[in-house]
């Protein structure tokens, strides 16, 4: 079951992708650090590294693909894809929010009830002038209740994104 899902979420939006015109500053790498666990009791706090692709925009929607890959030093591991959405402010502020599914890999450190885990979030970034952001994000994971066990878990990182145009000079 794992398998199809993973197969279902990658299609569903690699035809989002497909649909996608250049926007901006995406495609975008987005690496990040932090802690998984932060409102839980040890031993569920654990350092957190990530890392995301974010396709580029959905133009009719302005809707952001994204796929991503996060592990922790406790063994977690979650892979997933979700949908974002940027509000971009005159200050050079970006404020994002998304919403998501993937897979957890549970361990005896972390047990979420269920390898399917919704993730749903929000990210404050500054945007430099080239295109590159910095900025703080926090998500939470949980598996709406498809599981009698839904103790879910909230991770705090830093987001560093780079524009791919200005990586590979477009």
């Amino acid at each position: 079951m794992k398998k199809y899902l993973l197969i279902s979420i990658v299609t569903f939006n690699i035809s989002l992708s497909a649909l996608a015109q250049s926007v901006g500053d995406y495609p975008m790498l987005n690496l990040t650090a932090g802690k998984i666990g932060v409102l839980d009791s040890a031993p569920k706090k654990a350092n957190r590294y990530g890392i995301e692709y974010r396709a580029k925009k959905i133009t009719k929607w302005n809707i952001i693909p994204a796929y991503g890959y996060t592990w922790s030093v406790n063994g977690s591991k979650y892979i997933y894809s979700d949908l974002k959405y940027d509000w971009n402010f005159k200050n050079n502020l970006v404020f994002t929010l998304s919403l998501g599914t993937g897979l957890f890999d549970n361990n005896n450190s972390i047990d979420l009830g269920h390898a399917i885990e919704f993730r749903s979030g929000f990210e404050l970034t500054y945007r430099f002038e080239q295109g590159y952001r910095l900025g703080l994000a926090a998500y939470h994971l949980s598996n709406s209740r498809i599981s009698s066990k839904n103790p879910g878990t909230e991770s705090i990182v830093v987001s560093f994104l780079m524009p791919l145009n200005k990586i590979f000079h477009k």
